[in-house]
């Protein structure tokens, strides 16, 4: 047990001492590499917005380009070896707008 608390003590000191010394390589950055390595931060770059996949969708005639999905859901039972349980349905076609 004494072991334990020894070894927990250490772990405490070192992550003090880690934390509160200065990375070597902070020390002797120059201008340049400061500027480089300021430029290569990921949270500083912009996002790249893509756009959604096209759906192409077969039927019995081509939708036009405002047509909209409606659904309509439930819950219905299944009979299942375990047990009855309660599961979500869904039903959907497309709507020309």
């Amino acid at each position: 047990m004494k072991r334990l608390g020894l070894f927990a003590l250490m772990i405490v000191a070192g992550g003090v001492a880690v934390a509160t010394t200065e990375p070597l390589h902070a020390q002797a950055a120059t201008p340049q590499l400061q500027r480089v390595q300021a430029s290569s931060d990921l949270s500083a770059q912009r996002r790249i917005r893509r756009r959604g996949t096209p759906i192409t969708i077969y039927g019995h005639r081509p939708l036009s380009p405002n047509a909209v999905r409606a659904c309509t859901d439930w819950y219905a039972y299944e009979y299942r070896p375990s047990g009855t349980v309660i599961v979500p349905r869904m039903s959907c076609h497309w709507i020309d707008r």
